[in-house]
């Protein structure tokens, strides 16, 4: 996977064109509306895809499902008909005789394993969000820009007050060094707050 964190790949047969997955939706939707959504998901670092035959764009179906469960109002799901736990019937499998119902069973259950696979993997902390990530790594450097900046104020009236280069140097040097290393308990306690949400 491209923009999820995750080393393990899926069942083959959950790779699906975002035709089909337009198709498998309740109710279905266009492969339009479909592409629209695979976009916005993947730009969030939600869904990755990867490239099928003669140029196709294959998107794993449980991550698509899970994505679209986790950004849809329970009510609009509703409204629409939609069946959480049932996502990825193919009909009845009368139809198409006993073939298409191994197939649509076999579908069925590969999706329920991966489904399950993700969810042990999110539990574990072995899953992360590209989204989330950026927004972590945004406000801890955030953290770290603002105190840089804020020592020209701090100190200004020390460093001028000494009496040579070397003195400048020796309260600067202590000074970003305080910094530093209060950013690094900031990261630790950050990852220890999200060792404490994860248990």
């Amino acid at each position: 996977m491209t923009d999820v964190v995750n080393t393990v790949d899926s069942d083959a047969s959950l790779w699906v064109t975002l035709a089909e997955a337009a198709r498998l939706q309740k109710p279905p939707v266009s492969r339009a509306a479909m592409h629209k959504r695979v976009n916005k998901l993947k730009a969030a670092g939600r869904l990755s895809t990867k490239a099928g035959d003669r140029g196709t764009v294959l998107v794993n179906l449980v991550e698509l499902q899970r994505a679209v469960r986790d950004e849809t109002d329970p009510a609009q799901a509703l409204r629409n008909g939609r069946d959480d736990a049932d996502d990825t019937d193919e009909g009845d499998g009368k139809s198409g005789g006993d073939a298409s119902y191994h197939k649509s069973r076999a579908r069925r259950e590969a999706f329920n394993a991966e489904n399950s696979r993700l969810d042990l993997e999110e539990r574990l902390g072995n899953i992360m969000f590209r989204d989330d990530v950026e927004r972590r790594t945004t406000e801890v450097f955030r953290k770290l820009r603002d105190r840089l900046m804020g020592l020209p104020a701090t100190l200004s009236e020390r460093l001028a007050a000494q009496p040579d280069a070397v003195a400048v140097r020796g309260v600067m040097a202590t000074e970003l060094r305080k910094v530093l290393e209060n950013f690094a308990k900031d990261l630790d306690r950050m990852a220890e707050d999200d060792e404490a949400d994860d248990e």
